[in-house]
């Protein structure tokens, strides 16, 4: 329901608003992080470096929750269909977000 593509497109029209604009990358998708990274370039997009994408582990809780504070430090967040994820992190931050979602 949210395809890298829409936040793609959104990303895009944010940089031609604001084209100093630096994205904070909050994934557990490997395949989103490369197809972000190689659009934009490592310069535009934060993220930790050496995360563990899988949830099944400490690590993998330690770093999503890492992420999650970090992504609640942003001045907005773009998050996809049904994420409790991002809602949190938008709760904790006192940010906005907005949910990208095919057909909408």
């Amino acid at each position: 329901m949210s395809p890298v593509s829409l936040f793609v497109d959104r990303m895009q029209q944010e940089l031609s608003h604001s084209p100093d604009t630096l994205f904070y990358l909050s994934t557990d998708s490997a395949e989103a992080k490369e197809t972000l990274i190689s659009h934009f370039g490592e310069n535009r997009i934060l993220f930790q470096p050496d995360i563990e994408l899988s949830r099944d582990s400490k690590k993998g809780i330690e770093d999503a929750y890492v992420d999650m504070l970090c992504l609640s430090k942003t001045k907005h967040i773009y998050g996809s269909y049904w994420s409790s994820f991002s809602a949190v992190a938008a709760s904790i931050g006192g940010i906005e977000k907005e949910t990208l979602i095919s057909g909408r």
